[in-house]
């Protein structure tokens, strides 16, 4: 079965293993992308997930060799 398209926050978070609250503040950061669905309801697309997973290890990564 594919993966679906769009995460809710619950997912994210536990795809992440950080709490609902850190997703909330990197959406209000404007660092990680949302789709709002109606008033309420937020998606996050799986395309910007993994875009933000390869810009978050590659910023890892700097800082490692910096140190």
């Amino acid at each position: 079965m594919a993966s679906p398209e769009f995460l809710t926050l619950a997912q994210l978070a536990e795809r992440w293993q950080v709490s609902e609250a850190t997703i909330y503040r990197l959406m209000a950061s404007g660092e990680l992308a949302k789709t709002k669905i109606g008033t309420k309801v937020v998606r996050f697309a799986r395309a910007d997930v993994e875009q933000f997973e390869l810009r978050a290890r590659v910023a890892g990564s700097q800082r490692e060799t910096t140190a």
